[in-house]
């Protein structure tokens, strides 16, 4: 069975090649002043986020799980910083 620091460590280096990705797939496409690619990515994050906390409520399709204003905040403060990067 894994342990609960060997599963933190694994989701840690996960998340941190992931992010270390991604945007890869747009390096080589001139994409302007990026406002309209930060818009559209941040559409796409909310949209994953509703069908996530869909799929894992509890019981599945009929209650959201709860609003963190924090998680939000800092979701928001990284959005503005991808819109400072040039």
């Amino acid at each position: 069975m894994v342990t609960d620091v060997t599963l933190g460590y694994t989701c840690c280096l996960v998340a941190g090649i992931g992010f270390g990705i991604n945007f890869l797939p747009v390096k080589g496409i001139d994409i302007g002043d990026g406002i309209f690619f930060s818009a559209v990515m941040s559409i796409g994050i909310l949209f994953v986020g509703l069908l996530t906390g869909t799929v894992l409520s509890s019981p599945p399709g009929l209650a959201m799980a709860q609003f963190e204003p924090l998680a939000a905040l800092r979701g928001s403060i990284w959005m503005v910083g991808n819109l400072m990067c040039p």
